[in-house]
């Protein structure tokens, strides 16, 4: 009936929002690093390459909406999913410790200058966390899904905003001078940890072994 619809979206919804505003709450932290322009110009660089190299990973969201069904199958899916993740996280990898591949691709697709390739090279080398978390993100999500009850997406959506926004803050009052590319980097991976956490435990708790 349309309540349960209702209930089944209004989460959805809420998530969504979140998820689009995390980028803005970010760039906002990063407009007060005290050099804001190189902090917002390196995570524009870094954030469209997570979401690219990540990008196939959400296929794992609706994946585990249709085959989690229950605990043996959940189990079999989140072995899946968790090669899925280490398969596309892995690329990331070599992407940001190899310098030639990572050199080529930061000059010659954004065209950075050297002060900017130097500002992000550091985040480059953390930047396969972020994958890896939005994986198991997406593999607990799906479960979340395929259990009917989504009321906690849209509160871990919202737990994930106040975690990058206090973490924020607290970096920037300890050290105003923090690379921003880092910095942003690192709240991303912030988000999508917290988010992951809570999504999992919840997860675990509706799809264990009962016995």
């Amino acid at each position: 009936d349309r309540s349960r619809m209702f209930r089944f979206a209004a989460p959805l919804v809420v998530s969504a929002y979140a998820w689009t505003a995390l980028r803005p709450v970010i760039n906002g932290i990063l407009g007060r690093c005290a050099d804001s322009e190189a902090a917002q110009a390196g995570f524009g660089v870094l954030h469209p390459l997570i979401l690219l190299t990540a990008s196939g990973l959400w296929a794992l969201q609706a994946t585990g909406q249709i085959l989690a069904r229950d605990s043996e199958s959940a189990r079999r899916f989140l072995g899946f999913g968790f090669v899925m993740t280490v398969s596309f996280s892995a690329f990331v990898v070599l992407l940001g410790w190899i310098p030639s591949w990572r050199d080529l691709l930061l000059t010659s697709l954004f065209d950075l200058s050297d002060d900017l390739l130097a500002y992000v090279t550091p985040a480059m080398k953390v930047l396969f966390v972020a994958p890896v978390l939005l994986g198991i993100r997406a593999c607990f999500k799906g479960m979340i899904l395929a259990s009917g009850r989504t009321g906690v997406i849209s509160l871990s959506a919202i737990a994930d905003l106040v975690a990058v926004s206090s973490v924020g803050a607290i970096v920037l009052a300890l050290d105003p001078t923090v690379n921003g590319a880092i910095l942003g980097v690192s709240l991303v991976i912030v988000a999508e940890f917290v988010e992951a956490a809570i999504l999992g435990t919840t997860a675990w708790r509706r799809f264990r072994p009962i016995g």
